[in-house]
């Protein structure tokens, strides 16, 4: 008798364990790596890191004398005003102004795509790679193409830096935007913008130009964005330009980018008892208070870009456990009245 009873035992173990065995891929079925460890996250996080490196030192070296193979831009503009025989005095009609600026973005290309030479698309870089040279020659080449893009949405301002409206703009104040949107900060660039808009030169703004001169610093940097993911960016998937360009839209409703646009006009000290007009000072003072990432845009859209993915594969987790609890049960049950009936 005894002998049966550990007989029986033993053959009890046996199939417990044997079920052990082909039930041990349960556990499997939901053990998955950490979404922000996958590739496409780690790559779109390294792109993040990069961007947000900008506006500590936002001047491009290769665009200086002492960062460039020539002279750089700044010398380059000179030799091309000299070229047409331009005094700083001289006057161009809209399409010398809109030729100067075209070859100016051709040059800029120049300049950007020697600093993409035999360089491979970013991929996963560790925050602490962040610092090394590799990484700081991305860096140096996104400064390149910020700038190349700002010096081509000045196409648009030929009727701005027209003050006095008789179809001619000066050499002088043409040289002037354009040094700066290559080789200025973000600070710069934003009071070159508001010279801009400010039609009679009295150095004041209305609301319309005050939202005019944000959202043009904030769609030229979006469309930077793009072009960096478009070209640049390795390990996403194929359809990433309108996932990003979908993502750009909720994060402007989740950072409130359009409404801190407004902001810096409404929450400013006005220069009228109508608080109508806006002066310089007074607008700096706002947007540094209202909108104080706008140096930052790159990293806020790619940051937006990377939460916005995230999402979509905690979404797309849930569903498939969802589906697999879904399953087991129902396995369960079967088991469970398949015993009942033959008990």
């Amino acid at each position: 008798m005894r002998r049966f009873s550990t007989a029986a035992s033993t053959a009890a173990a046996t199939s417990v364990e044997s079920a052990k065995g082909k039930w041990a891929f349960v556990p499997k079925m939901f053990q998955q790596v950490p979404i922000g460890e996958l590739v496409e996250m780690k790559t779109i996080a390294s792109v993040q890191r990069l961007v947000e490196q900008i506006p500590s030192d936002p001047v491009p070296k290769r665009l200086t004398p002492s960062g460039s193979s020539d002279q750089g831009y700044a010398q380059w503009l000179q030799q091309y005003q000299a070229s047409k025989q331009w005094e700083s005095s001289s006057h161009l009609d809209k399409q010398e102004f809109e030729a100067l600026v075209q070859d100016s973005v051709t040059y800029l290309k120049t300049i950007e795509d020697a600093a993409w030479q035999e360089k491979p698309k970013i991929g996963v870089i560790e925050e602490s790679d962040i610092a090394t040279q590799a990484s700081s020659e991305y860096i140096e080449a996104f400064k390149v193409k910020l700038a190349k893009h700002k010096c081509a949405n000045a196409t648009k301002y030929f009727e701005q830096l027209d003050k006095d409206k008789d179809g001619k703009v000066s050499v002088k104040d043409v040289d002037k935007l354009l040094r700066v949107l290559t080789n200025g900060s973000t600070a710069d660039w934003l009071q070159s913008q508001f010279q801009l808009f400010d039609t009679d030169s009295d150095n004041i703004v209305n609301e319309t130009e005050s939202r005019l001169i944000l959202e043009s610093m904030v769609e030229t940097q979006k469309i930077v964005l793009a072009e960096i993911f478009a070209l640049h960016v390795d390990n996403l998937p194929k359809k990433h330009p309108k996932l990003l360009t979908k993502s750009m839209k909720e994060e402007d409703w989740k950072s409130k980018i359009p409404e801190k646009i407004r902001c810096v006009f409404h929450f400013a000290e006005k220069e009228d008892a109508e608080n109508k007009l806006l002066a310089w000072d007074y607008f700096k003072e706002s947007q540094g208070a209202e909108l104080p990432e706008l140096d930052n845009i790159l990293g806020v859209y790619a940051k937006g870009f990377y939460d916005d993915r995230f999402m979509f594969y905690e979404r797309k987790r849930d569903r498939r456990d969802t589906r697999i609890k879904g399953l087991l049960l129902a396995a369960a049950i079967g088991v469970g009245d398949y015993i009942a009936a033959i008990i």
